[in-house]
């Protein structure tokens, strides 16, 4: 199924998610508990690897280890993973802002499209991006300026990649978010029970 199958995300769809992501896809995936984040993870990273696409996780963490630490945990052989399969990109603000105070939309496309490129010459079929950043957004009270580059972000999103937005619940769910949210993706990704 494309992104172009897929009807809007609205509140009567939003409890039904998906376990998988293709190409193009903008999603959501909307967890209430860390360890759910983790499998969340694990699962699109897994679905990533039987796809032949790299998979990348933008994390949130305050450090590359810390981050690792958390991969690690949920997918314990992450690292055995040729390196043209996983991909832990630095911290959120290195791929979106740099030194930039706001998000710097150059400098998103220059990460995309270096990893779009990075997947084409390993012979990988596209490129799937796990970004775990809203919270930090949220919590700086930088609701705006994370929404429009939702926006922005959905409608850019090349052919050959895959994106999955996390959202903690009680974000996800806030009266004033949760419309925006909605808008601003497809469908809500998650993982299958026991997976």
């Amino acid at each position: 199924m494309s992104a172009a199958d897929v009807p809007p995300l609205t509140p009567a769809s939003y409890p039904r998610g998906r376990a998988e992501v293709h190409p193009h896809d903008h999603a959501v995936f909307v967890y209430e508990r860390t360890e759910e984040l983790g499998e969340g993870l694990a699962h699109f990273i897994r679905e990533g690897v039987a796809r032949h696409e790299l998979s990348i996780f933008v994390h949130g963490f305050a450090t590359d280890n810390e981050a690792w630490a958390f991969v690690e945990r949920h997918l314990p052989d992450v690292r055995r993973l040729h390196k043209d399969e996983f991909v832990l990109v630095s911290l959120y603000r290195e791929a979106f802002e740099g030194a930039a105070t706001r998000i710097d939309y150059a400098r998103v496309t220059g990460v995309v499209g270096s990893l779009l490129d990075r997947a084409q010459r390993t012979g990988r079929r596209g490129v799937r991006i796990f970004v775990d950043a809203s919270r930090h957004y949220f919590d700086a009270r930088r609701d705006g300026e994370w929404f429009a580059f939702e926006s922005w972000l959905g409608r850019r999103l090349q052919a050959s990649a895959g994106l999955v937005c996390a959202y903690r619940h009680a974000d996800a769910t806030r009266p004033d978010l949760f419309p925006e949210m909605l808008r601003t993706h497809a469908y809500r990704f998650e993982a299958p029970r026991g997976a």
